[in-house]
């Protein structure tokens, strides 16, 4: 009933994404949103780009839209090397000034017309492109005790047509999981856009895999009951619908929206403009890694994890502060 070839896709993984959505001349989520929330939406932003499969649209946030720093995140190894790639290539024009490239190949010939002037390779000095960071790995933790170890160290994130691949590969948990991470990294006042693909969609994709079937099957958590749980259960405060990119494939004509965190939290302006995005992630990463070498948690692996929380120290700070109220 299952294909084995099907396993290589079944996190939609495609290594020709970009070539399935015909954006030969420009990604329209990345236009829509210009248009819409304004050119200067991700200038000096830090941003999370999830399920950046080869890294076209990473790049361009980064380079032509004055990002401060962007991190391409995917499961995806060979499509995280290929997207390495690009950017060397890239990198390797700007200090050159060739800028001997195939239409498409990195960046359109349309995106001045779409972004504003690039900048002149050779000319211009830019932060690009040590202002972004490609990284392998699973955005979905193994479990909700893990949540504990996150800290707000983004302005931005993106989360475009990925939320399908997580609920079917991790089912209803995996992504409420998900979408309590996102927030959790979201600094104070920071942005979530999500482009959540259709359940029609999800029936064209439930028999890759025998995992992929299974949780089809207990799904609970509807792609059209997204917006109340995000609101009501994780902790945005406002959704905004930015609208429907056009594309000539119809099944790549999503709803995108924005969901704004609260501008309250633990993180202040100074805190939060020091951390490192690159660093703080890959200094989770190895965390995670130490705590998930066990199949199941120990009480020690869990007060080891819980001792990582800045909010458990921050009650139990409170917890003193009333003990020495109570026995004045």
């Amino acid at each position: 009933k299952f294909k084995e070839v099907n396993k290589k896709f079944q996190y939609g993984n495609y290594h020709r994404y970009y070539g399935y959505r015909n954006i030969s001349e420009e990604d329209a989520r990345l236009k829509l949103l210009c248009q819409r929330l304004g050119l200067s939406f991700f200038q000096d932003k830090d941003v999370l780009d999830i399920g950046c499969n080869s890294g076209l649209l990473t790049i361009a946030v980064a380079k032509d839209l004055d990002a401060k720093h962007v991190i391409g995140m995917d499961i995806d190894k060979t499509l995280i090397q290929k997207a390495k790639s690009s950017l060397k290539l890239y990198s390797q024009s700007m200090s050159t000034g060739s800028g001997k490239f195939k239409k498409g190949q990195i960046f359109p010939l349309s995106m001045p017309v779409v972004y504003g002037s690039l900048n002149v390779p050779g000319v211009k000095d830019s932060s690009f492109p040590r202002n972004i960071t490609f990284i392998q790995g699973n955005y979905v933790l193994e479990n909700d005790v893990l949540l504990d170890i996150e800290q707000p160290q983004f302005d931005i994130i993106l989360c475009l047509s990925v939320t399908k691949w997580i609920h079917l590969n991790w089912g209803d948990e995996g992504l409420k999981r998900a979408f309590k991470r996102m927030f959790a990294q979201l600094r104070p006042g920071g942005s979530l856009i999500l482009e959540p693909q259709s359940w029609t969609s999800y029936k064209r994709k439930k028999n890759l895999t025998e995992t992929t079937w299974k949780n089809y099957k207990n799904i609970k958590l509807y792609p059209t009951n997204f917006t109340e749980y995000l609101l009501s259960e994780v902790g945005f405060n406002k959704c905004e619908v930015i609208g429907s990119p056009y594309n000539p494939s119809k099944g790549f004509q999503r709803p995108i929206k924005q969901f704004t965190k609260g501008r309250t939290g633990n993180d202040t302006p100074s805190t939060a403009a020091n951390r490192t995005p690159a660093t703080t992630m890959e200094q989770q990463s190895k965390k995670i890694d130490e705590v998930e070498k066990s199949s199941s948690l120990n009480s020690e692996q869990l007060v080891k994890v819980e001792n990582l929380t800045s909010s458990v120290e921050k009650n139990e700070q409170s917890v003193e502060n009333i003990d020495k109220v109570m026995t004045r």
